[in-house]
């Protein structure tokens, strides 16, 4: 079993959100003794939309999950675009985890990832909360590991400090003398999703053919 808790038949989508990869099993309606009486791990998430409407959830949390990736789509989704990890363990489970193609915590890091991922070996995919480091602010989001080792940028040469493969590099204002990054993102996920699609490293739909339910394409929220 890849998901270290409860099973269920079927296709199972996951999302990312407050520092979990997550399972929706209910909405918030049901009440709390029906969704534990079928799902004993099961916990209650409530909130507000980007858009400012109210969400309440049942779902499962997950720390993580260890499985075979069996293809990547880029996806056009209610919510925009959605990077859809399709994976299967060893138990032939199949999963989806839909992860925000331009959230630089996970569907970004995903995709700098993907050029070096070996498609025929297990895949552990960990996600994380918001946490400090040498009193900085490090946002949450997910790791990305074969054989205990992380799989690094492949758009990124960390030694020389450069970018590879062709990735735009970002400009620095001639007045500021910065990186006007708002500016410069875009541009840099627009270039890596054509990258990816144009070298058969995944493949885009328009949302039609791959039917995945609203709940888990609501990473942010």
């Amino acid at each position: 079993m890849a998901l270290l808790q409860e099973t269920n038949e079927g296709r199972r989508f996951l999302t990312y959100a407050e520092g979990k990869l997550r399972e929706k099993v209910a909405d918030g309606s049901e009440s709390a003794e029906s969704v534990l009486a079928k799902h004993q791990n099961a916990v209650l998430r409530e909130g507000t939309t980007p858009s400012g409407e109210p969400f309440s959830k049942w779902e499962i949390p997950y720390p993580g999950i260890r499985a075979f990736i069996t293809s990547v789509e880029l996806s056009k989704g209610k919510y925009g675009k959605q990077v859809l990890v399709h994976m299967k363990d060893g138990n032939d489970e199949e999963f989806i985890i839909a992860l925000t193609a331009n959230s630089r915590g996970t569907g970004v890091k995903f995709l700098l990832a993907l050029p070096n991922i070996d498609m025929t070996k297990e895949v552990t995919i960990k996600a994380f909360a918001d946490f400090k480091k040498d009193g900085k602010d490090i946002f949450g989001g997910i790791s990305i590991q074969q054989g205990g080792v992380k799989i690094a940028d492949a758009f990124w040469d960390h030694e020389k400090k450069e970018q590879l493969l062709g990735m735009p590099k970002p400009e620095v204002d001639k007045r500021t003398k910065e990186v006007d990054y708002d500016t410069y993102w875009p541009i840099r996920d627009k270039w890596l999703q054509d990258y990816l699609l144009d070298n058969n490293f995944m493949t885009y739909n328009d949302g039609a053919s791959t039917e995945v339910p609203a709940a888990t394409t609501d990473e942010e929220f």
